[in-house]
């Protein structure tokens, strides 16, 4: 894998470490950008590019915003691990 660096927590990725790659080729660790994606913020933390689409976006903002949300997150946890992998 070479020496990369995680853009979010900004520590080196070690080999055997779970990771996200986006279509954008780049990789985080999948922790980090689960957290990163949790917080609504549905682009690449390097360049900034969509990672998720609009509508799936905008489902999850809903879904947040109803009355009796306990704030899990695990539908987006799923979500992330179905279009990435683990």
């Amino acid at each position: 894998m070479g020496q990369q660096e995680c853009a979010v927590c900004l520590s080196q990725i070690s080999e055997g470490e779970s990771v996200r790659k986006l279509k954008c080729r780049h990789t985080f660790h999948k922790d980090c950008l689960d957290e990163w994606l949790q917080q609504c913020l549905a682009t690449c933390p390097l360049c900034r590019a969509k990672v998720l689409p609009d509508e799936i976006v905008a489902k999850y903002d809903r879904v947040q915003g109803q009355i009796g949300y306990d704030g899990s997150d695990e539908e987006m946890i799923f979500m992330l691990s179905a279009l990435y992998g683990d």
